[in-house]
């Protein structure tokens, strides 16, 4: 018992300074995820102006979105590839960077729909070298027992985006209208770059060269397990991108007045800082694909309550978007540095990012179309709770894991 006891106190103290010592990379991580998940998070603030001053439908402006998501998974496919070979820190810089012009660039527009889908072309070509693909290459460098609990912190920036966003833009885009919104956006993350920067320079790249880092230096990633694991990342991002998009539209129109709407929409990031966390520190003392698969049937009653109980139901769908989303890039990133060789993580998470931003691509224009043709998200609710349960069988049908002992 003894001898039990110091083993637990030992790497119990493994794990906590392995996290103190990379305190200001996940700082960072969380920074530039936040950055990343503010065009999707406030593409639903800023679709209604849009739309009143410009004319614009729904659809067309949810058209950005996906051209936007459509090049951040090129992107990332590319960075993926490249990455290991450049400094993540420069990329990272950049990204952000262009990020902050893009904003400034949508303050100008006028009524040319080609020009507001050409703005967000550009920041999605570039801007996925300040994305999670990054951030997830540099948390494998420098953590390996806590890997789960320091993904969760980082991908908790986009919990804070969709947690402030809403609450701060929807007001302010009200008091002095959408192009000083988008100022705002711009100024902010503009502010953010030489921060990120000076925390990033204060870490060097963490080279492991332990038992299984040499030992995976000869494996190949299993085909069949990496097309498994994209086929459930499909489903859930089919499923959860539009909700996320339509949440302030579906709530509009739903009867609520600004502030209950503003309110509602800002617990999505409450729900995504919550999951992100739990599903990171449940990694880590339980890595199995049966807890990703046991997540999304949760999330799929949950999308079936809200889709089949009405209007009062609506109040429970930030918590249950939230949710979702916040653990499927957790169970995306998490999965992929354990189900296959440290070696090809790059290669093997640009596919799977590939696959998460295609869906949530073309989701938003999904969730639009069902709106146009049926009045309502009814329909496109019902659709995905089917592909959350399908994402939840494909889950469990993928390899079991052990967690990693800290070192």
């Amino acid at each position: 018992m003894n001898a039990m006891a110091a083993h637990s106190a030992v790497t119990g103290t493994t794990a906590t300074n392995e996290v103190m010592a990379g305190l200001p990379v996940l700082l960072a991580g969380l920074l530039v995820n936040l950055v990343f998940s503010l065009p999707p998070y406030t593409a639903g603030i800023f679709m209604v102006p849009l739309g009143a001053e410009f004319g614009w439908s729904r659809a067309e402006i949810s058209v950005a979105v996906t051209v936007l998501t459509i090049g951040m998974a090129v992107g990332g496919f590319v960075v993926g590839r490249i990455q290991d070979r450049l400094d993540i820190r420069l990329l990272i810089a950049c990204g952000m960077a262009v990020y902050a012009a893009a904003y400034f660039a949508l303050s100008r527009i006028g009524a040319s729909l080609g020009a507001f889908w050409s703005i967000f072309a550009v920041m999605a070509a570039l801007g996925a070298m300040a994305s999670p693909m990054t951030v997830s290459r540099i948390i494998a460098d420098h953590f390996n027992a806590r890997r789960g609990f320091a993904l969760g912190f980082t991908m908790v920036g986009s919990g804070l985006a969709a947690l402030v966003a809403p609450l701060t833009l929807v007001p302010f885009i009200h008091q002095h209208g959408w192009r000083a919104g988008y100022i705002a956006l711009g100024a902010f993350v503009l502010l953010l770059v030489p921060f990120v920067t000076i925390l990033l320079a204060r870490t060097g790249r963490a080279e492991r060269r332990d038992s299984q880092a040499i030992a995976d230096a000869s494996r190949q990633p299993d085909k069949r397990v990496l097309l498994t694991l994209v086929a459930a990342i499909a489903c859930i991002s089919l499923a959860v991108g539009g909700a996320v998009v339509h949440l302030i539209p579906m709530l509009t129109d739903a009867g609520l007045e600004r502030g209950q709407v503003a309110s509602l929409a800002g617990l999505v990031g409450a729900a995504v800082i919550v999951s992100r966390l739990a599903v990171g520190a449940i990694f880590d003392r339980l890595s199995s694909p049966i807890v990703a698969a046991t997540i999304m049937a949760l999330a799929s009653l949950g999308f079936l309550f809200v889709s089949f109980s009405g209007r009062h139901a609506l109040y429970a769908a930030p918590v249950v978007v939230g949710a979702a989303l916040g653990a499927e890039l957790d169970i995306a990133a998490f999965l992929t540095m354990r189900l296959f060789p440290r070696s090809a993580y790059s290669r093997c998470f640009g596919t799977v990012f590939f696959t998460f931003q295609m869906g949530l691509a073309i989701s938003p224009i999904i969730y639009a179309l069902a709106h146009d043709w049926c009045g309502n998200y009814q329909a496109a609710l019902q659709v995905s709770t089917i592909l959350l349960g399908a994402s939840s069988v494909l889950f469990s049908l993928l390899p079991r894991i052990r967690p990693v002992a800290p070192r």
